[in-house]
């Protein structure tokens, strides 16, 4: 068996690093649902075809068809 000398600082830094980083990564996602939303809006106001509106949204942020379509029909929810 290991023993290991408990540091209470080093595990309340360790406690916020690791809160810090969750709270970023679900700031980003946040950001790029944003982004996403955003991007169908504005093509639905130019009145672009559905099928035009699948491929912008693979390309410009590397969705799968699959996740693309997931995202337009979730749009309007």
């Amino acid at each position: 068996m290991i023993l290991t000398e408990y540091d209470e600082n080093e595990f309340r830094e360790f406690l916020k690093e690791d809160s810090w980083k969750k709270g970023h990564e679900a700031g980003m996602e946040e950001e790029r649902k944003n982004s996403i939303r955003f991007m169908i809006k504005t093509c639905m106001e130019f009145q672009l075809p559905r099928e035009q509106i699948l491929k912008k949204l693979m390309d410009g942020f590397s969705l799968s068809q699959d996740a693309a379509e997931k995202h337009l029909e979730n749009y309007g929810k």
